[in-house]
């Protein structure tokens, strides 16, 4: 028993899903967008919960962390910038300041970028609803 006087599970023994274990892989994936606060609590949810194994756990911290917050603010850093200087239609030098990806790169980068956050919050998903069908029948 606990200090609230209800039962818990012995330890290595499944508990069921709790209501805030179907929040946390919608935390991971847009937490991020609530300053970072959102991401840190679908992490301390996903580390509490005793409904997913230290496997899943794993990937959920580790494979892109901060969600597609993350993504979306890699993909929206600046680009280069280039500027030039001359007189009339003639420039005499331009220089160029910052980092452009090859497309080449960008775009398979971008892809990940998106989809790693994504394919994390399903894994945990399904990893979650096995829990609920094994523990329901």
């Amino acid at each position: 028993m606990n200090a609230m006087g209800t039962k818990r599970p012995a330890r290595g023994v499944a508990a069921p899903p709790t209501a805030m274990d179907g929040w946390v892989p919608w935390l991971l994936l847009f937490g991020g967008f609530a300053w970072g606060i959102g991401w840190l609590v679908g992490l301390v949810g996903l580390w509490a919960s005793r409904a997913w194994r230290v496997r899943d756990k794993l990937i959920g911290t580790l494979l892109w962390p901060g969600g597609l917050a993350l993504a979306v603010v890699a993909l929206g850093l600046p680009e280069a910038v280039t500027s030039c200087s001359g007189s009339g239609a003639v420039a005499s030098h331009c220089t160029t300041t910052g980092y452009v990806m090859p497309l080449w790169l960008g775009v398979p980068a971008a892809l990940v970028a998106l989809c790693v956050p994504v394919a994390v919050a399903v894994h945990l998903l399904r990893e979650l609803g096995r829990k609920r069908q094994t523990l329901g029948s």
